[in-house]
C-alpha cells in the first residue's frame, strides 16, 4: 500500500511538472503582447542562442572589451562610475537575457512610423535604476510618467522608454509626424487585448514557431499606406495585400544560412500554380560539358512557355512581334518553343590570350596579352529552326569560322567565342579546350557531374555557387587586382580571404530559397569566428 501511495505521488509530481512545462512553452512571450495584430514588420533576435554560439559570455577575454574597460576605468565622472557598477553585473540590469529581443514597426503611413524594440524584464526596479543611470550619464532629467498599467519616460518626443512589471519597449519616432503620436502609441500597445495582439495572427505564429538566431517577418500590407498603391496594383495585375515573407538567419559551425519563405495570398498563389514558371528537374546531360573544378556555377530549370504566357499578356511587347518577325523571320513564340528550359553557366578558370592590333600613330602591329576568363553556357533545345536563323543573321554581321564541327567568332580586342549545337542543345564558351571537349562528348569522368555540386544542381530549379576566397584564384589575377590597392583596401581584401570560402544559393520552388555562406574555419561556430576576427583586427580598423 505504501508503495502504491508513493507511485501515485510520483505520478502527480510528474503530471505537475509536465503541466508546468507545457504552460511555459505555450504561453506567449511577454514582449509579443505589445505588438499589434496588424503589424507588418517584425524582427526577432534569439539572444540566448546568439550568446551561446558567439560565446558572448567570454567577452572579458576579447581585446576590444579590455580596451572598453580601460576607457571606463580612466573616466572618473560620477555617471561613468555608476554605469560601470551596473555593467559589472548584468544580472542586476533587470533585463532577461534568456529571452528574445523583438523589433517591430508601428506604421500609420509614410509620415507616421515608429520603430520599437521590446525586451522582457526580470526586475522592474532594477530596470528603472538602469534607465536612471543612463539618463544621468546623458545629463537628462529622469521624469517618469506612471499610468495604471505602465510607466514611461519620453525624451523631446523623439524617443521614449515604456515598461511594466514584465517587459519594456524602446520607441523611436522615425519622422516628424510620429512625434505627435508617440505617447498615444505607448498607451495603445500596453493596453492591447489578447485578440488584438500579434499572437492572434496565425501567419505570424507559424513564423515565430520556426524562428532561428535572427528572424524577420514582413507583410506586403506595409505598402497599403502609400499614395500610389492603386496604380501599383493595376500595373502588376493582382492584389498585393496579405503576402508574407519569412527570413531566417542561422549561425552554424563553419557556415551562415539564410532561408526565406513566401506565404502568398490565394489569388497570387493560384496564379503561380497556373503559370508554373520553374521546371521540375535540370537536364542532367548539360553538366557533362563542364569541368569538375569551377570558380562560379549557375544552373536553372524553367518552363519557357509560362514565361511566354506572361510575355504575351503585355500589349506593348506583343505589338513588336510582327516587326520582329519581318526582321528575323521568326516570332517571339518560336523562340520560347525552341528553348528546352534548362541552362548551366560556369567560370572554370583564366588563361592568357595574346592578340595584335595596329597602332593609332603608324602601321606598326602591337601585341598585347590579357587574362581571359574561361566561361561557358549550355542550354537544351527543342530543334534548331530558330537557332539556325539567328546564326545566319549573325554571320552577316560578324566574323565566323567553322572548324572541326564548331564555330569560332572573333571579337575585336577580346578572346574569341566558340559555339556548337545540335538538335538537343547549344553550347557557347570562351574556352577552346571546352569546345573541343564538347565535340568529343564532354569531360567524361572529370566533368561537373562528378562534383559535389551536381546533386544540388539537379534537385533545385535554381542553383548558384561562387568561390569567395580570392587567394585561391590564379596569381596573375590576384596581382592585377591588388597592385593598386590602398592600405585600407588591402586590409579588407586580406581579412575577407581569411574568413570567406564560398557561397551557395538553392531555390527548390517559387516560394522558398536558401543561401549558405561557408567560412574557411569549418570547426567553430561562424558567429564566434566573425567576432574573433573583428577583435583581432579592430585596432587596424580604427586606424583607417
Amino acid at each position: 500500500m505504501k508503495q502504491l501511495k508513493k507511485m501515485r505521488l510520483l505520478g502527480m509530481i510528474l503530471v505537475g511538472i509536465g503541466m508546468l512545462l507545457f504552460t511555459s512553452c505555450t504561453s506567449s512571450p511577454e514582449n509579443l503582447k505589445v505588438i499589434p495584430k496588424e503589424t507588418d514588420f517584425v524582427t526577432v533576435f534569439d539572444v540566448f542562442s546568439l550568446t551561446k554560439k558567439g560565446k558572448l559570455y567570454e567577452l572579458q577575454d576579447l581585446e576590444f572589451f579590455k580596451m572598453m574597460q580601460k576607457e571606463f576605468k580612466n573616466d572618473k565622472s560620477e555617471a561613468s562610475q555608476e554605469l560601470k557598477a551596473l555593467m559589472g553585473n548584468p544580472l542586476n540590469l533587470g533585463i532577461d537575457f534568456r529571452k528574445d529581443v523583438v523589433g517591430f514597426l508601428l506604421n500609420e503611413g509614410e509620415r507616421n512610423a515608429i520603430f520599437c524594440t521590446a525586451i522582457e524584464l526580470t526586475s522592474k526596479e532594477d530596470f528603472e535604476n538602469l534607465l536612471r543611470s543612463v539618463y544621468k550619464a546623458m545629463g537628462a532629467n529622469f521624469e517618469v510618467t506612471s499610468e495604471a498599467k505602465y510607466s514611461y519616460i519620453a525624451f523631446q518626443r523623439e524617443f521614449a522608454f515604456a515598461w511594466d512589471d514584465n517587459k519594456a519597449v524602446f520607441l523611436s519616432a522615425m519622422n516628424y509626424g510620429a512625434r505627435k503620436s508617440l505617447e498615444g502609441q505607448i498607451k495603445r500597445i500596453f493596453e492591447l487585448s489578447g485578440g488584438d495582439q500579434i499572437t492572434a495572427n496565425k501567419k505570424f505564429t507559424e513564423f515565430y514557431k520556426n524562428k532561428k538566431d535572427v528572424s524577420l517577418w514582413l507583410s506586403s500590407n506595409i505598402v497599403e499606406h502609400m499614395d500610389n498603391i492603386d496604380r501599383m496594383e493595376k500595373e502588376v495585375g493582382f492584389d498585393i495585400n496579405d503576402n508574407y515573407l519569412s527570413a531566417y538567419l542561422d549561425f552554424e559551425d563553419g557556415e551562415i544560412i539564410l532561408s526565406t519563405k513566401m506565404d502568398l495570398n490565394k489569388e497570387l498563389q493560384e496564379k503561380m500554380n497556373a503559370d508554373k514558371v520553374l521546371g521540375d528537374k535540370l537536364n542532367k546531360s548539360l553538366v557533362n560539358y563542364f569541368p569538375k573544378e569551377e570558380y562560379v556555377i549557375a544552373s536553372t530549370s524553367i518552363n519557357p512557355m509560362a514565361y511566354y504566357k506572361m510575355f504575351s499578356e503585355r500589349e506593348d511587347l506583343m505589338k513588336m512581334d510582327s516587326e520582329f518577325q519581318k526582321e528575323m523571320g521568326f516570332t517571339f513564340k518560336d523562340i520560347f518553343e525552341e528553348l528546352g528550359g534548362s541552362a548551366v553557366f560556369t567560370l572554370s578558370g583564366f588563361e592568357n590570350y595574346t592578340y595584335s592590333y595596329k597602332s593609332y600613330y603608324n602601321d606598326e602591329m602591337i601585341e598585347r596579352t590579357v587574362l581571359s576568363p574561361q566561361m561557358g553556357i549550355a542550354f537544351d533545345l527543342n530543334g534548331t529552326k530558330v537557332t539556325e536563323k539567328i546564326i545566319e543573321k549573325l554571320s552577316q554581321e560578324s566574323e565566323f569560322e567553322k572548324e572541326n564541327g564548331y564555330y569560332k567568332m572573333n571579337l575585336r580586342g577580346d578572346a574569341p567565342l566558340y559555339f556548337a549545337y545540335n538538335e538537343e542543345l547549344m553550347y557557347i564558351t570562351s574556352s577552346k579546350d571546352g569546345i573541343e571537349k564538347f565535340a568529343n562528348g564532354g569531360y567524361a569522368a572529370n566533368s561537373l557531374k562528378s562534383s559535389e555540386y551536381a546533386s544540388e544542381m539537379e534537385n533545385n530549379p535554381v542553383y548558384m555557387y561562387a568561390n569567395l576566397n580570392f587567394s585561391t584564384y590564379p596569381e596573375t589575377l590576384q596581382n592585377d587586382f591588388t597592385k593598386y590597392q590602398r592600405k585600407d583596401e588591402k586590409f579588407v581584401y586580406d581579412t575577407w580571404n581569411s574568413l570567406m570560402n564560398s557561397v551557395e544559393m538553392e531555390q527548390n520552388n517559387t516560394t522558398s530559397s536558401k543561401i549558405i555562406l561557408k567560412l574557411n574555419d569549418s570547426e567553430n561556430n561562424s558567429l564566434n569566428t566573425i567576432i574573433k576576427t573583428i577583435d583581432k583586427n579592430y585596432k587596424k580598423m580604427l586606424s583607417f
